[in-house]
């Protein structure tokens, strides 16, 4: 049985750099999956798939992946709230992030928000533009954030009866001290996997 890892947050939080880092380091028998990149190709550059297509993508690969022989962590990359044109929604439903928990039958999911100061991401966001057009304004940001904590607290609650779940807070207002911290939080999650 596997155990899920879910580092989330914002857009501009500093969450693809983190774990980018902490992959290169990683151990045998952890897998990474970034349903960001699966919404990206398949809903806006390819447009293949609808987004529930791509919800029901998510949930089979996290889940295969748990289900993966010798696999002991599952590792992703998480938007707790992505904006839409009716206000911020779950990146997944969390009708489909509770089966993800239970067909997985994962039973220790770490959830880690990883949080900076508006500035900070907003400063990113700045700089990044070309690469990641994001809205880019204290607001926008601020705004992001409130909806990014409320659905990280839905997830962490949604699943309780299905997990044991323990929540981390990562501030990232440092790489090196944003990454010790979540490298400590990845060797306690493989240790007791």
């Amino acid at each position: 049985m596997s155990t899920l890892m879910i580092v989330g947050g914002v857009h501009g939080v500093g969450k693809t750099t983190l774990i980018g880092n902490l992959l290169c380091g990683s151990r045998p028998g952890t897998t990474f999956l970034d349903p960001g990149a699966l919404f990206n190709k398949h809903v806006w550059q390819d447009k293949d798939r609808t987004v529930s297509e791509v919800e029901d993508l998510v949930v089979a690969k996290l889940v295969a992946q748990c289900h993966t022989c010798n696999t002991k962590l599952v590792l992703a990359s998480w938007h707790w709230a992505v904006w839409t044109p009716l206000g911020y929604v779950p990146q997944i439903s969390i009708d489909r992030w509770r089966l993800v928990v239970r067909a997985s039958g994962a039973t220790r999911v770490h959830l880690v928000n990883v949080t900076a100061p508006a500035e900070t991401i907003l400063t990113r966001r700045v700089r990044d533009y070309a690469n990641h057009p994001r809205k880019r304004s204290l607001d926008a940001v601020s705004d992001e954030m409130v909806a990014s904590d409320e659905q990280y607290e839905c997830f962490a609650d949604a699943i309780e009866r299905f997990a044991t779940v323990l929540r981390h807070e990562v501030k990232n207002v440092g790489i090196e001290s944003a990454l010790d911290e979540l490298k400590n939080l990845y060797t306690h999650a493989y240790e007791t996997a």
